[in-house]
């Protein structure tokens, strides 16, 4: 994922090729740093609430269980380390 400040600076970036080919531009860059900001806070705020961040209770799922296929317990144990490593990440970024 891309930070803000980088997503920022390609946008002035493409915004001043577009300028550079002859297209019209009728937007400064405070209200394009602005959307910038508005979309990559949205896209954040989207993906703490969708619940896709949750942890389960692994504790209710039997661990290395002979006789499933599918070890439930370890998937779930790698999805709450991802989710607190993503939940992290976002919590880092939002600090800078």
């Amino acid at each position: 994922m891309k930070d803000l400040e980088t997503m920022q600076r390609e946008g002035r970036e493409l915004l001043h090729t577009a300028g550079a080919d002859g297209f019209a531009i009728d937007l400064n860059l405070e209200n394009l740093d602005q959307h910038t900001a508005n979309t990559w806070k949205a896209c954040i705020d989207t993906i703490l609430e969708s619940g896709l961040l949750e942890e389960t209770d692994i504790d209710k799922y039997p661990k290395d269980d002979e006789n499933e296929t599918f070890d439930v317990w370890a998937f779930y144990k790698g999805h709450n380390n991802l989710a607190r490593d993503i939940k992290e990440f976002i919590s880092k970024m939002n600090s800078v």
